[in-house]
C-alpha cells in the first residue's frame, strides 16, 4: 500500500471517529444533567453501571488507539523527507532517516510540514488527558444501623416494647446531625414490621456481606440473638455506622479510618469474624450478646454512568485539528515518489538519480560512513570483514543502554505502585476480594488514592492526575516503536523483504495498555448516603470524608484496582522482554548496517557501468539506475572495479539485477 493510500486511510478512520465522538456530544446533550452539570446517560442498578463503565471504557481506548494511530502515521508521512530535502543535507554531509520515526529529519523538512506534525503531536496531549475522563461511573455507598434484638421479636412482632431505644441511646448512637429520636424510632418500627421477611444469614455469611466498603445492596442489619424474658435492655446495642470497623477485633488503636494508599488503613478485620464487636464511642468498647444469626435488609442502591460534556467537546475539536491536519498531508502527496517514505522509495529514487557525494562509500556501515563522509578528501576504502550483526546493532551501544534504563526505571516505578496498592489493600483487608473474577465488573471497590490528602483537590488536578499515566505510557509507546522499527528495518534492509506480521500485536497491546490503565486509577464519583437514603456528611470512621460544601454527601475522587496495575506490569514485562528478544535476533546475509541513514542508502545505488573487470564481466546490456530501478534486487559484489591506484583494485558493492557475489574477505571496497 502506498503512503498516499495510507493516509486516505487514516483520514478515513479519523473522520469516523470525530463522527463518533461528535455523536457522543450529541446524545451527552439530550440527557439530563446531574447536580454539577454533568449530563447522566445511564441511572439503575449498580452492577450494570460498573459493567457499561467498562464497556465504555474499552470502546473509548480501542477508538483514541486508532485514532492515535492514525496520527502517528501521519506524523511519519509528515517527517519523511523529499529527496530535494535529501539533496540539499547531502551537500551538507549531514544524512536524514528513512523507514523510521524520528526528530533528525525535523528542521530539513519544509515549515508547512513541520507545523502538520506539531498539531498533529500537540492534538494527542488532550486526547490522553480527558479522553478517559469523559465517561465516568458513579458509586454509591450507603450507612446503615447494626442493632440486636432477642429472637422472640419475630414473634411479636410491632406489639414488643423497645424500652432500650430512647433520646440518651440515640445521641450515643452515632447519628448525624439532624437526625433524632423520632427518625431512629421510626427505623425501629419498620424493622419490627418487615424484619422477618429479610435476608437471613449465618455470621459468616453477614460478616463477609457487611464487609465492602461501598455497601448497595443491603442496609439495615439486625443481629439476633437467642430468646429470653427479659426485654428491658430491647433494643440492645445499636449504632448507624458506615464501615466494617464495628466488628473489628483490634481495640488498641482508636482513630480515624484512613484510606490512604500508602497502607494505614486502621481497625484491620477478618471478614470471616463471627461474634461482632461494637464501639460506643472513640475509647471504650462494649461486648454484645452472642448473636446466633443475622437478618439484613436488601437495598438496591441506584448508581449512574455520567459524561463531562465539556471534555467530549475538547476529544472533538482536537480530533477535528488531526482529521484536518491529515487531509492536508494527503493533499499535499500527490507525487508517489516525491516523498521518501520507505527504504523503497529511497532505493528507487537513488537508483535513478544517484547522489554524487555519496560515491565510494559502499562498504561503510552507517555510523563509521557518517563520520568519513564529512571528513574524507579522497576515496575512502575498507577492508572487508564478514558481519555478523544481529537487529538492534541498528542502535548504537549508549542508545541501547538509555533505552533499557529506561524501560527498567518505568517498569520499576509499576512495581513500586502495585506494591503500595496491595499494601493499602492488604491493610483494609480487600486484597482476597480484590483479585476474584468478580471484582473486575463489582462495584463495591473503594481503593482511593490520597483519601485525605487529595480530598481538596480540583476536578482538573483529579483529570490530571489520573491521566498522567496513559501520557506516560503514550510517550514510552512511541520510543519503544520507533525502536521496533529500527530493527525491523534493519531485517528488511538485509533481507530485503517486508517484515510483516507485528503491525497488529503491536495496535492490540497498545489497546490493552491503555484499557488497563484507564482500569489501574481513574476518576470516580462516590455519593455516601445515611441511613435514611439522605447525604452523609461524616467523617472518618463514623462517615467517608470530609465532603461539606457544594455537594455534600458526595466526593470526587481518584481510585485504583490493583489487578488492573498488576495486569499493566504483567504486559509492560512482556512487551519489554519481546522487544529484547526481537533486537537480539541475527540478521541474515553479510550486509552493511543501514539503520535508516539515507547516505548508507545512497552509497548502496551507484551502478557501475566500466572500469577493470577482474572478476565478474559486464553484461551486453549494461546495468543502468532506471532499470535496475524497476526489476528485482540483489545486493553483494558486481564485480566492478576501480584503479584508482597502480596495483591496487577496488572492488564495488551496490544493488544489482544480476547475480552478484558475497563479499570477498580481506578484499578492499570502495
Amino acid at each position: 500500500m502506498s503512503s498516499r493510500a495510507g493516509l486516505l486511510g487514516c483520514a478515513v478512520l479519523s473522520a469516523i471517529v470525530l463522527a463518533l465522538n461528535v455523536g457522543m456530544v450529541a446524545w451527552a446533550s439530550n440527557c439530563p444533567p446531574s447536580e454539577d452539570n454533568t449530563k447522566i446517560l445511564y441511572d439503575g442498578s449498580c452492577s450494570t453501571s460498573a459493567k457499561a463503565n467498562i464497556a465504555a471504557h474499552a470502546a473509548i481506548n480501542v477508538l483514541s488507539t486508532l485514532l492515535l494511530g492514525a496520527s502517528n502515521y501521519s506524523m511519519q508521512i509528515a517527517m519523511a523527507p523529499s529527496r530535494a530535502d535529501v539533496d540539499k543535507a547531502h551537500s551538507k554531509r549531514r544524512a536524514l532517516t528513512i523507514g523510521v520515526p524520528t526528530l533528525k529529519n525535523f528542521r530539513n523538512i519544509s515549515i508547512l510540514r513541520r507545523l502538520c506534525w506539531e498539531l498533529l503531536a500537540l492534538s494527542s496531549i488532550p486526547l490522553h488527558l480527558v479522553y478517559n475522563s469523559s465517561i465516568l461511573a458513579t458509586k454509591v455507598a450507603t450507612e446503615y444501623l447494626v442493632t440486636e434484638l432477642d429472637e422472640s421479636f419475630l414473634q411479636t412482632g410491632i406489639s414488643i416494647e423497645l424500652p432500650g431505644l430512647s433520646s440518651t441511646t440515640v445521641g450515643q448512637s452515632g447519628v448525624m446531625a439532624g437526625t433524632g429520636y423520632t427518625e431512629v424510632k421510626a427505623l425501629f418500627d419498620r424493622i419490627l414490621r418487615e424484619a422477618h421477611a429479610w435476608e437471613n444469614l449465618t455470621l459468616e455469611q453477614c460478616a463477609q456481606s457487611y464487609t465492602p466498603f461501598l455497601l448497595n445492596s443491603r442496609r439495615t442489619l439486625v443481629l439476633v440473638t437467642p430468646s429470653t424474658n427479659d426485654h428491658r435492655a430491647l433494643p440492645g446495642l445499636f449504632r448507624m455506622v458506615g464501615s466494617k470497623t464495628w466488628m473489628c477485633d483490634d481495640r488498641t488503636s482508636i482513630s480515624p479510618d484512613k484510606l490512604d494508599a500508602d497502607g494505614s488503613a486502621a481497625f484491620p478485620c477478618s471478614p470471616k469474624r463471627a461474634i461482632f464487636g461494637y464501639r460506643d464511642h472513640d475509647t471504650n468498647w462494649q461486648e454484645p450478646s452472642n448473636p446466633i444469626y443475622c437478618l439484613a435488609e436488601p437495598h438496591r442502591q441506584k448508581c449512574t454512568v455520567e459524561a463531562f460534556r465539556p471534555f467530549l467537546i475538547v476529544i472533538s475539536v482536537f480530533n477535528a485539528i488531526k482529521f484536518v491536519s491529515i487531509l492536508w498531508l494527503y493533499f499535499n502527496s500527490s507525487t508517489r515518489h516525491s516523498k521518501l517514505h520507505t527504504l523503497g522509495d529511497a532505493v528507487v529514487s537513488f537508483l535513478n538519480h544517484p547522489d554524487d557525494s555519496t560515491k565510494n562509500l559502499c562498504a561503510l556501515d552507517k555510523v563509521p560512513l557518517e563520520k568519513k563522509w564529512r571528513t574524507r578528501s579522497s576515496v575512502v576504502t575498507v577492508r572487508w570483514t564478514r558481519r555478523s550483526q544481529r537487529r538492534a546493532d541498528a542502535i548504537s551501544g549508549i542508545q541501547c543502554i538509555v533505552s533499557i534504563i529506561m524501560f527498567l526505571i518505568a517498569i520499576c516505578g509499576i512495581i513500586i505502585l502495585l506494591g503500595k496498592a496491595l499494601s493499602a489493600d492488604n491493610a483494609r483487608g480487600t486484597l482476597q476480594s480484590a483479585f476474584r473474577p468478580s471484582s473486575f465488573t463489582s462495584n463495591q471497590n473503594l481503593a482511593i488514592v490520597g483519601f485525605e490528602s487529595l480530598q481538596n483537590a480540583t476536578l482538573t488536578g483529579l483529570v490530571v492526575l489520573v491521566n498522567i499515566p496513559q501520557l506516560v505510557f503514550s510517550v514510552f509507546y512511541v520510543f519503544y516503536n520507533s525502536l521496533l522499527s529500527i530493527f525491523l528495518q534493519a531485517s528488511e534492509w538485509n533481507a530485503f523483504s517486508l517484515v510483516c506480521g507485528y503491525s497488529v500485536p503491536l495496535l492490540l497491546f497498545s489497546t490493552s495498555i491503555h484499557f488497563l490503565i484507564s482500569q489501574a486509577i481513574f476518576l470516580s464519583r462516590i455519593s455516601f448516603l445515611d441511613f435514611l437514603g439522605r447525604p452523609s456528611q461524616r467523617f472518618g470512621a463514623l462517615g467517608y470524608g470530609n465532603m461539606y460544601g457544594a455537594h455534600p454527601g458526595q466526593l470526587l475522587a481518584a481510585t485504583y484496582f490493583s489487578p488492573a496495575i498488576l495486569a499493566v506490569l504483567v504486559l509492560s514485562i512482556t512487551a519489554f522482554l519481546a522487544l529484547l528478544f526481537i533486537g537480539s535476533k541475527k540478521l541474515p546475509g553479510n550486509m552493511v548496517m543501514a539503520a535508516g541513514s539515507s547516505a548508507v542508502i545512497a552509497a548502496a545505488c551507484h551502478q557501475r557501468d566500466s572500469g577493470p573487470r577482474t572478476v565478474l564481466e559486464q553484461d551486453s546490456e549494461g546495468n543502468h539506475g532506471d532499470e535496475a530501478a524497476t526489476k528485482a534486487l540483489k545486493w553483494g559484489d558486481v564485480g566492478y572495479v576501480l584503479q584508482i591506484e597502480e596495483d591496487v583494485v577496488y572492488r564495488h558493492l551496490q544493488f544489482s539485477t544480476r547475480d552478484v557475489m558475497e563479499p570477498s574477505e580481506g578484499a578492499e571496497y570502495a
